[in-house]
C-alpha cells in the first residue's frame, strides 16, 4: 500500500491540474492533502480526485477557504472528524479507517499553542496499525533543521516512548533532507510519516518526491510511504 501525503499550498489555486497531474503519477491507494480548502478550490479537487479512482473522500467541516486536510481513498473507508471533540484547530486532524489499519491525516499549526498532540497520544496509544501522516510543522532540532527553532520536538519524542517510529528514518537513517526551504535557503523537514514500530518491519520505501516543490506545484515536497499490508 501507498499513502501520499502534500501540503498543496492555499488550497493549491491554479495549480490543481499540476496537482491531480502529480497524484496521478504516484498511482497510491491512499493521498492525504494539507491546506486544502473546501468551497470552490476543494470541490474541483475532489471531482479530480474521483476520476483518478479516489471514490472514498473525508473532509472536516472547516470553513470555506480555511486550511485543513482532506484524506482520499481507492479502497473503501470511514472518516472521522473531530469538530465536537477538539477546541482549537478540529479543522487539523482526520481520521480514516480500514479493516486493518487506521490512517490519520494532519496539518498541525505552525508555531501556535495548541492540544493536538495530546489528543492524538489519548487515541492512538490503545491502537493498532496506525499511520499518522502530513505536515506537522515540527520535527526532530539538528536533525530535520540545522537550527533548533521547532516548537514541538519533545512531542515527536514522546511518540517514540509510545511506540511509534519515524518511517523516513526507518527507511533513510540520519540522511539530511527537507521538504520546505524559507526564503533564506534554510531547510525544514516539516512533512512526516509516523506509524507503529510493529508496522516498522513493514515499509518498503519513504521518501520525498521534491519535483513537486521545484517544479513550483507547491512549496512543500509531496511524501510518499510505502507498506506491506
Amino acid at each position: 500500500m501507498k499513502i501520499v501525503s502534500w501540503n498543496i499550498r492555499q488550497g493549491g489555486g491554479t495549480r490543481i491540474r499540476g496537482i491531480l497531474r502529480k497524484i496521478k503519477e504516484h498511482d497510491a491507494e491512499i493521498v492525504i492533502l494539507s491546506e486544502f480548502q473546501n468551497g470552490k478550490r476543494g470541490d474541483e479537487i475532489k471531482v479530480g480526485l474521483d476520476k483518478l479512482g479516489y471514490n472514498y473522500i473525508g473532509t472536516t467541516q472547516a470553513r470555506s477557504r480555511l486550511n485543513s486536510v482532506v484524506i482520499a481513498s481507492k479502497i473503501k473507508s470511514e472518516f472521522t472528524s473531530f469538530e465536537n471533540e477538539i477546541e482549537d484547530f478540529p479543522q487539523s486532524i482526520l481520521q480514516m479507517n480500514l479493516d486493518d489499519l487506521v490512517v490519520y491525516g494532519v496539518y498541525l499549526p505552525h508555531k501556535k499553542k495548541h492540544q493536538l498532540f495530546p489528543f492524538l497520544f489519548d487515541r492512538i496509544v490503545s491502537q493498532q496499525n496506525v499511520v499518522i501522516a502530513g505536515d506537522y510543522n515540527s520535527g526532530i532540532n539538528g536533525l530535520d533543521q540545522k537550527g533548533s527553532s521547532f516548537w514541538y520536538e519533545d512531542e515527536l519524542k514522546k511518540l517514540i516512548s509510545i511506540g511509534y517510529t519515524d518511517a523516513f528514518r526507518v527507511v533513510n537513517g540520519m540522511k539530511e533532507d527537507y521538504s520546505w526551504y524559507s526564503h533564506q535557503g534554510n531547510g525544514y523537514r516539516y512533512d512526516h510519516s509516523w506509524m507503529n514500530i510493529s508496522l516498522a518491519k513493514k515499509i518498503i520505501s519513504c521518501d520525498y518526491d521534491h519535483d513537486s516543490r521545484i517544479s513550483k506545484l507547491s512549496d512543500h515536497s509531496l511524501m510518499y510511504v510505502e507498506i506491506e499490508l
